[in-house]
């Protein structure tokens, strides 16, 4: 049985996360669940763990622009994100972007959108392959994939593999 309301779910995340929807004054309650539980409910909106939203990827992908994603420490990698190290203005942006339209999750907000190249070279790094065997699978030189992810990184703000992955995960890439 599924359990719909006007509220948001929270699940992986931690307390001082739940505690800064209620001081930001978030319209919408915030229900704290177990991952286990988390594919019975549909609320409005849903603050998952980086992890969790990885785990339950094929169920979230549907109701993605209600899905505000805590990625730790680690540097926020779309709006939809939110991390430890972002002010208590970034915060109030990315709830407020949940009440009121969902995030923009799986939208590029940077100015020039990656080519076809660049999305293919991004799928292999999140599949955890070298610039090698990269270059190897697309038949191209282990350089031109380096610039490849330069300019990926570039275009996106983002450095790190995991962080690159996450974000062709949230924007359907992979």
């Amino acid at each position: 049985m599924t359990d719909h309301g006007p509220y948001i779910v929270a699940c992986g995340v931690p307390p001082m996360l739940v505690e800064a929807c209620k001081a930001l004054g978030l319209y919408l309650p915030v229900k704290v669940t177990e991952e286990s539980k988390l594919e019975h409910l549909r609320p409005e909106a849903w603050i998952v763990s980086a992890a969790v939203f990885a785990a339950h990827l094929d169920f979230l992908m549907p109701y993605r622009k209600h899905v505000l994603v805590y990625v730790g420490e680690e540097k926020a990698v779309a709006r939809n994100c939110v991390s430890l190290n972002d002010t208590p203005d970034r915060w109030a942006e990315a709830f407020a972007c949940l009440e009121r339209e969902g995030s923009a999750f799986g939208e590029n907000n940077s100015a020039a959108p990656l080519t076809q190249r660049e999305k293919a070279v991004l799928r292999l790094i999140s599949a955890g392959l070298t610039a090698k065997e990269i270059a190897s699978e697309l038949g191209i030189s282990a350089n031109t994939v380096v610039t490849h992810r330069k300019n990926i990184s570039a275009k996106l703000g983002i450095r790190s593999a995991s962080g690159l992955s996450l974000y062709a995960m949230m924007n359907g890439i992979i």
